[in-house]
């Protein structure tokens, strides 16, 4: 889809000088703000947007339309953005008001992930945190009786998944201990001491994050890697063919065992929400988990 509304030209500057937003996102404002003007306006190719300034209005729709907070909140979060693209003398105001009403949801958004209360969606597939652990223990074990590096990094991941709560940005990691050397803005890092995060779906709002790993983790980082001997400028996580595991690949690998074992469908999504509660992590890292 062509971003016909121009969110990939929006100034920096308007933005309080943050990188330009990602590709994925303009694509998901296009589609959210084609839909808003469709319904509004009811001429596609019109740039006529007169309808963004009846705030009410489109208020009382999105809450009509999508009761789920989290969805209303993308779209106040695309009519927020799209306010950079036109006029401030227009539309500024009502700019202002999608802004306070997009703050509004983050702060309740925030609460209740932070209560670590799963949706209504994902209730099915949550378990307590100690049935993770236990699940863990004995897929170590089982690991033990019939090694394969599929289980073996199933572990690792699992383990790093109940310490450090984040969606599913870690299946990339690439070993590089002389990091930053060789860094590319969009590829993920370890150097078995700290996660070095790039590449991630708020990365041009949040930036890189060094995440420090503890001691514990650090150690089976450096066994893994040793085991497998895995090379500088390789993928700590593969899948079935040897290649890097892919974010979606992450889940899947990590559902394939929590059906297994616990009959449920885990990914990372329900596991930062098994474990958000349990574990003491950075504001910006709650923050990057709560705001997307």
């Amino acid at each position: 889809m062509a971003d016909f509304y121009g969110f990939s030209k929006i100034d920096p500057e308007r933005r309080n000088n943050r990188k330009p937003i990602s590709a994925a996102t303009v694509k998901i404002y296009n589609a959210n703000l084609k839909k808003l003007h469709l319904h509004f306006n009811g001429d596609l190719k019109s740039r006529a947007f007169g309808w963004y300034n009846d705030t009410g209005a489109v208020m009382k729709y999105l809450e009509e339309t999508y009761p789920n907070p989290n969805t209303r909140r993308n779209y106040v979060s695309t009519l927020y953005n799209f306010g950079h693209t036109i006029s401030p003398v227009k539309y500024g105001i009502a700019q202002d008001k999608y802004l306070e009403e997009m703050n509004k949801l983050n702060a309740d958004y925030s609460k209740f992930q932070e209560s670590g209360k799963p949706l209504d969606s994902q209730a099915k597939n949550y378990v307590p945190p100690e049935e993770v652990l236990e699940m863990i223990k004995q897929m170590n074990l089982d690991a033990k009786k019939n090694p394969s590096r599929d289980i073996d990094q199933a572990v690792l991941l699992y383990k790093l998944y109940s310490k450090i709560p984040r969606r599913n940005d870690f299946g990339t990691l690439i070993l590089n201990t002389n990091y930053p050397e060789g860094k590319e803005d969009n590829k993920n890092y370890t150097n078995l001491e700290s996660l070095f995060i790039n590449q991630y779906k708020t990365s041009a709002t949040y930036q890189e994050q060094e995440l420090k790993l503890p001691k514990t983790l650090s150690s089976l980082f450096k066994s893994y890697v040793k085991k497998y001997d895995i090379q500088e400028g390789q993928p700590l996580f593969i899948n079935t063919s040897g290649g890097a595991l892919s974010p979606n690949g992450l889940t899947k690998l990590l559902q394939k065992y929590s059906q297994r074992y616990l009959k449920k469908n885990i990914g990372t999504t329900m596991l930062a929400k098994i474990f958000i509660k349990y574990n003491i992590i950075s504001s910006s890292f709650r923050d990057e988990f709560i705001y997307t």
